[in-house]
Protein backbone atom coordinates (compact mmCIF):
# COMPACT_ATOMS: atom_id res chain seq x y z
CA UNK A 1 0.00 0.00 0.00
CA UNK A 2 1.64 3.22 -0.83
CA UNK A 3 1.30 5.86 1.31
CA UNK A 4 -0.12 9.82 0.51
CA UNK A 5 1.99 12.66 0.54
CA UNK A 6 0.07 13.63 3.98
CA UNK A 7 0.95 10.16 5.73
CA UNK A 8 4.57 10.56 4.42
CA UNK A 9 4.19 13.86 5.95
CA UNK A 10 2.67 12.56 9.46
CA UNK A 11 5.44 9.99 9.60
CA UNK A 12 7.98 12.62 9.31
CA UNK A 13 6.58 15.26 11.69
CA UNK A 14 6.70 12.01 14.28
CA UNK A 15 10.23 10.99 13.82
CA UNK A 16 11.15 14.30 14.02
CA UNK A 17 9.82 14.90 17.33
CA UNK A 18 10.85 11.80 18.39
CA UNK A 19 14.67 13.19 17.29
CA UNK A 20 14.33 16.23 19.53
CA UNK A 21 12.56 15.61 22.06
CA UNK A 22 15.35 13.48 24.46
CA UNK A 23 17.19 16.53 24.77
CA UNK A 24 14.69 17.61 26.87
CA UNK A 25 16.63 14.84 29.33
CA UNK A 26 19.54 16.53 29.48
CA UNK A 27 18.14 19.22 31.15
CA UNK A 28 14.73 18.22 32.55
CA UNK A 29 15.64 14.28 32.95
CA UNK A 30 12.40 12.82 34.62
CA UNK A 31 9.92 15.09 32.12
CA UNK A 32 12.00 14.44 29.10
CA UNK A 33 11.69 10.75 29.97
CA UNK A 34 8.51 11.21 30.39
CA UNK A 35 7.76 12.92 27.12
CA UNK A 36 9.71 10.28 25.31
CA UNK A 37 7.63 7.60 27.19
CA UNK A 38 4.24 8.81 26.38
CA UNK A 39 5.42 9.65 22.22
CA UNK A 40 6.52 6.37 21.65
CA UNK A 41 3.68 4.83 23.45
CA UNK A 42 1.41 6.48 21.43
CA UNK A 43 2.63 6.43 18.06
CA UNK A 44 0.65 3.82 17.72
CA UNK A 45 -2.81 5.57 17.83
CA UNK A 46 -1.16 8.88 16.04
CA UNK A 47 -0.33 6.72 12.38
CA UNK A 48 -4.00 5.26 12.91
CA UNK A 49 -5.22 9.06 12.84
CA UNK A 50 -3.78 9.14 9.25
CA UNK A 51 -4.79 5.70 8.47
CA UNK A 52 -1.37 4.33 8.27
CA UNK A 53 -2.20 0.65 9.03
CA UNK A 54 1.47 -0.20 11.10
CA UNK A 55 0.00 -4.19 10.84
CA UNK A 56 0.76 -3.97 6.98
CA UNK A 57 4.28 -2.74 7.33
CA UNK A 58 5.25 -4.23 10.78
CA UNK A 59 8.74 -5.09 9.99
CA UNK A 60 9.64 -1.83 8.56
CA UNK A 61 7.44 -0.45 11.95
CA UNK A 62 9.84 -1.97 14.27
CA UNK A 63 13.04 -1.38 12.66
CA UNK A 64 12.46 2.58 13.11
CA UNK A 65 10.65 2.29 16.40
CA UNK A 66 13.41 0.42 17.61
CA UNK A 67 16.20 2.55 16.19
CA UNK A 68 14.19 5.46 17.96
CA UNK A 69 13.93 4.05 21.25
CA UNK A 70 17.21 3.24 21.46
CA UNK A 71 18.72 6.53 20.65
CA UNK A 72 16.08 8.13 23.14
CA UNK A 73 17.80 5.28 25.36
CA UNK A 74 21.35 6.58 25.11
CA UNK A 75 20.11 10.11 26.28
CA UNK A 76 19.40 8.27 29.68
CA UNK A 77 22.36 7.00 30.08
CA UNK A 78 24.44 9.92 29.54
CA UNK A 79 22.11 12.21 31.47
CA UNK A 80 23.28 9.31 34.45
CA UNK A 81 27.08 9.30 33.45
CA UNK A 82 27.65 12.38 35.32
CA UNK A 83 26.06 11.28 38.68
CA UNK A 84 28.09 11.20 41.31
CA UNK A 85 26.52 8.07 42.91
CA UNK A 86 28.52 5.30 41.50
CA UNK A 87 25.66 2.59 42.42
CA UNK A 88 23.35 4.41 39.88
CA UNK A 89 26.14 4.92 37.64
CA UNK A 90 27.10 0.90 38.07
CA UNK A 91 23.65 -0.15 37.86
CA UNK A 92 22.20 2.53 35.15
CA UNK A 93 25.39 1.14 32.66
CA UNK A 94 25.26 -2.49 32.92
CA UNK A 95 21.21 -2.01 31.85
CA UNK A 96 21.75 0.03 29.27
CA UNK A 97 24.07 -2.50 27.58
CA UNK A 98 22.40 -5.18 28.78
CA UNK A 99 19.56 -3.59 26.28
CA UNK A 100 21.49 -2.89 23.65
CA UNK A 101 23.31 -5.92 23.73
CA UNK A 102 20.11 -7.78 22.66
CA UNK A 103 19.65 -4.23 20.18
CA UNK A 104 22.61 -5.47 18.54
CA UNK A 105 21.56 -9.07 18.25
CA UNK A 106 18.11 -7.57 16.62
CA UNK A 107 20.29 -5.85 14.04
CA UNK A 108 22.35 -8.99 12.93
CA UNK A 109 19.42 -11.67 13.14
CA UNK A 110 16.32 -9.69 12.64
CA UNK A 111 14.88 -12.11 15.35
CA UNK A 112 12.99 -10.24 18.05
CA UNK A 113 12.93 -12.96 20.53
CA UNK A 114 16.51 -10.80 21.14
CA UNK A 115 14.07 -8.13 22.56
CA UNK A 116 12.32 -10.05 25.01
CA UNK A 117 15.68 -12.13 26.26
CA UNK A 118 17.39 -9.06 26.74
CA UNK A 119 14.74 -6.84 28.38
CA UNK A 120 14.55 -3.19 28.50
CA UNK A 121 14.31 -3.00 32.23
CA UNK A 122 16.83 0.23 32.27
CA UNK A 123 13.84 2.83 31.09
CA UNK A 124 11.98 1.80 34.13
CA UNK A 125 14.87 1.69 36.29
CA UNK A 126 15.63 5.34 35.43
CA UNK A 127 12.08 6.78 36.17
CA UNK A 128 12.45 5.09 39.48
CA UNK A 129 15.58 6.11 40.38
CA UNK A 130 14.63 9.85 39.11
CA UNK A 131 11.40 9.93 41.25
CA UNK A 132 13.34 8.72 44.34
CA UNK A 133 16.06 11.73 43.24
CA UNK A 134 12.46 13.83 43.26
CA UNK A 135 11.74 12.80 46.57
CA UNK A 136 15.35 13.23 47.76
CA UNK A 137 14.91 9.51 49.04
CA UNK A 138 18.49 8.18 49.85
CA UNK A 139 19.79 5.75 46.89
CA UNK A 140 22.01 3.17 48.20
CA UNK A 141 22.22 -0.50 47.68
CA UNK A 142 18.98 -1.56 49.43
CA UNK A 143 16.70 0.99 47.42
CA UNK A 144 19.20 -0.45 44.36
CA UNK A 145 17.63 -3.59 44.72
CA UNK A 146 14.10 -2.84 45.01
CA UNK A 147 13.86 -0.49 42.27
CA UNK A 148 15.25 -3.51 40.51
CA UNK A 149 12.84 -6.01 41.66
CA UNK A 150 9.75 -3.03 40.83
CA UNK A 151 11.46 -2.74 37.19
CA UNK A 152 11.67 -6.46 36.70
CA UNK A 153 8.11 -6.63 37.91
CA UNK A 154 6.47 -3.92 35.72
CA UNK A 155 8.74 -5.51 32.24
CA UNK A 156 8.54 -8.64 31.97
CA UNK A 157 4.31 -9.24 32.07
CA UNK A 158 4.40 -6.42 29.58
CA UNK A 159 7.40 -8.42 27.09
CA UNK A 160 5.24 -11.19 27.31
CA UNK A 161 2.30 -10.17 26.25
CA UNK A 162 3.77 -8.28 23.53
CA UNK A 163 6.05 -11.16 22.32
CA UNK A 164 3.54 -14.58 22.97
CA UNK A 165 0.02 -12.57 21.95
CA UNK A 166 -0.75 -14.34 19.09
CA UNK A 167 -3.26 -11.76 17.97
CA UNK A 168 -0.95 -9.37 17.46
CA UNK A 169 -2.18 -5.71 16.42
CA UNK A 170 -5.53 -7.32 15.84
CA UNK A 171 -5.51 -6.93 19.59
CA UNK A 172 -5.63 -2.98 19.55
CA UNK A 173 -9.64 -2.86 19.41
CA UNK A 174 -9.36 0.04 22.56
CA UNK A 175 -6.84 1.92 20.14
CA UNK A 176 -8.57 1.96 16.83
CA UNK A 177 -12.34 2.94 19.11
CA UNK A 178 -10.24 6.19 20.33
CA UNK A 179 -8.70 7.21 16.88
CA UNK A 180 -11.57 6.91 15.49
CA UNK A 181 -13.17 8.98 17.82
CA UNK A 182 -10.61 11.19 16.59
CA UNK A 183 -11.46 11.09 13.45
CA UNK A 184 -14.97 11.65 13.33
CA UNK A 185 -14.17 14.95 14.61
CA UNK A 186 -12.32 15.26 11.36
CA UNK A 187 -15.16 13.65 9.42
CA UNK A 188 -12.44 10.93 8.44
CA UNK A 189 -14.18 7.27 7.86
CA UNK A 190 -14.04 5.04 10.29
CA UNK A 191 -11.02 2.26 10.52
CA UNK A 192 -11.29 -1.13 12.24
CA UNK A 193 -9.12 -3.88 13.39
CA UNK A 194 -9.41 -5.48 10.79
CA UNK A 195 -10.42 -3.67 7.41
CA UNK A 196 -7.86 -4.14 4.14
Amino acid sequence: MKLSRKQKLAILVLIIVRITSPFLILKYPLWGILSCFGIDWLDFGYYLIFNIRVDRHEKFYHKIDKFLDHYYFTFIFIYFLNNTNNIILYTASLLFFYRITGYLMYIQTDKRKYFFIFQNFFENYAVITLLLERFSIIINLKTTIISLIISIMLKVPQEAYLHFNKKGYKDRDIVFKCVNSIRGIFHLAPLTSSSN
